[in-house]
């Protein structure tokens, strides 16, 4: 009876880490990630359209002004996100989760309720606030590398589209192991006191986060190809109705 019970809280707790993964990170990573698709679209398609049409100086300072308003859009739209929505969510998420887990799965716990909300509460909202102001800072300084390289050798242009996007999700795949890593290791194993259910957690948040944005940068790849295919194609000229006079 005893290892039934056994068997049947370690289920639970399986339960509660899927439940709180996709609860507290669909609606946040699916409200950025469509808007740095929204994002990506615009400045790489007013890069384009300016390429033929302005001086080399004003080039490159439009060049930095899409950097900068690039980070500053990747800041404002984790200090919305984070502070609003996901604010909120993660308030409620963090204590019913808290609540669940040290008075019905383990109630040996009840004396660390505060203590597992503050870490779900802090590490859910801090983190991955933090996280997305590093990987604004990261593409910008790529991003007005990439620009200049591609602005010397003009064939590259194309590929500076494909390795900005490419670089962006290599260092979010990198940085969010270290953060799932650290994440699941004090919030998880150190409340549930579970190596197994550390391990599964950590594998499953790594491989369900990282394909989410993995097919939604294939899909800003292919509208951003398709605008570039559809601005590069040379349009017929119009027919002259002006007729000779003789």
């Amino acid at each position: 009876m005893n290892l039934l019970d056994k068997c049947n809280r370690q289920q639970n707790i399986y339960l509660s880490i899927y439940l709180s993964i996709y609860l507290s990170k669909f609606y946040s990573y699916l409200s950025i990630y469509l808007s740095i698709s929204v994002l990506f679209l615009s400045i790489y398609l007013s890069i384009y359209l300016s390429i033929y049409a302005v001086p080399i100086l004003f080039l490159l300072l439009l060049c930095f002004l899409f950097c900068l308003f690039k980070i500053c859009s990747f800041a404002l739209l984790a200090l919305i996100s984070y502070a609003s929505l996901f604010f909120c969510f993660t308030f409620f998420n963090s204590f019913f989760l808290s609540f669940f887990r040290c008075y019905f799965l383990n109630p040996f716990l009840q004396s660390h309720f505060f203590l597992s909300f503050f870490l779900s509460f802090f590490l859910s909202f801090f983190l991955q606030s933090l996280l997305a102001l590093a990987f604004s800072f990261l593409s910008f300084f790529l991003s007005f590398f990439l620009f200049f390289l591609s602005f010397f050798f003009f064939s590259t242009f194309f590929f500076f589209v494909f390795f900005d996007i490419f670089s962006f999700f290599v260092f979010y795949i990198l940085f969010l192991s270290f953060f799932v890593f650290f994440y699941n290791l004090l919030s998880f194993s150190f409340l549930s006191k579970l190596f197994p259910s550390f391990l599964i957690s950590y594998f499953f948040n790594s491989f369900s986060l990282s394909l989410f944005p993995f097919f939604l940068s294939i899909l800003s790849f292919g509208w951003m190809v398709s605008l570039f295919l559809l601005y590069a194609t040379p349009t017929p000229p119009r027919a002259s109705h002006s007729s000779n006079t003789s």
